[in-house]
């Protein structure tokens, strides 16, 4: 899964780079992918006050991700953003540690889905 901030990310960060096709394709791979889109809702907003407040060297973007996985129950999040880690509200894993990554991911043969714990 994914939140609608990552896809917001990836089309202000390829407009800006006038690479709109690159930006569209990196979008439609990602909404694929990391299907569902979780949105960015008022109580999601509730949480960046405090967050902001206590973490006052992360952007606002940022704390978005993190308010995110905190309404949603999410205790870790796959990203090359090592400072995401520093809040100490999340567990970060960087997106080449296959080790780290193959251990959250669940086998259908444990009764998952096969996907990520929350």
């Amino acid at each position: 899964m994914t939140s609608a901030e990552v896809i917001q990310e990836i089309f202000h960060r390829f407009s800006a780079l006038r690479r709109l096709s690159v930006g569209a394709e990196m979008a439609r791979g990602t909404l694929d992918l990391f299907a569902p889109v979780l949105p960015v809702t008022h109580a999601v907003m509730l949480r960046m006050p405090a967050l902001i407040e206590r973490h006052a060297d992360l952007s606002a973007r940022d704390l978005v991700h993190i308010a995110t996985c905190m309404e949603e129950g999410i205790h870790t999040m796959i990203t090359p953003d090592k400072g995401l880690a520093r809040t100490g509200e999340v567990s970060v894993f960087a997106p080449d540690d296959r080790e780290a990554i193959s251990s959250l991911v669940r086998r259908p043969s444990q009764g998952g889905r096969g996907g990520p714990d929350r």
